[in-house]
């Protein structure tokens, strides 16, 4: 799907000022440097909340609006970014597992706060 604005755009004679040009600001269902909208933005974290990044991929393929399973995850985690804000996490639990003896090795970081209030 593409989208065609038209947007007005003029030049600064001031030889001072470090912008040279200027343009019109989009309407708010646009923002700037975006690549989909804002309503296509919230789909995408619906399928991505509902069904997981792979399977959410396969459904938006069908619907005619093709997202990776990469950009749904990214999705999800600038919304939960945005909604929650920093945390400060007191407790970290840290765990190492491997797949494969001697050949790859996982590990990961978790927040143990709540583990550890309860014991």
């Amino acid at each position: 799907m593409t989208v065609k604005m038209r947007m007005s755009c003029w030049r600064c004679k001031n030889g001072d000022c470090e912008l040279l040009t200027f343009a019109d600001r989009p309407s708010e269902s646009v923002s700037p440097h975006a690549r989909r909208t804002g309503r296509t933005a919230k789909l995408v974290h619906l399928f991505g909340h509902g069904v997981g990044g792979k399977p959410g991929e396969r459904l938006l393929k069908r619907l005619g609006k093709p997202v990776s399973d990469d950009t749904i995850l990214r999705q999800l985690k600038r919304r939960v970014d945005a909604r929650c804000g920093a945390v400060t996490v007191r407790v970290a639990g840290i765990d190492d597992w491997s797949w494969r003896r001697r050949c790859s090795y996982g590990t990961i970081v978790g927040d143990s706060t709540l583990s550890t209030l309860e014991q």
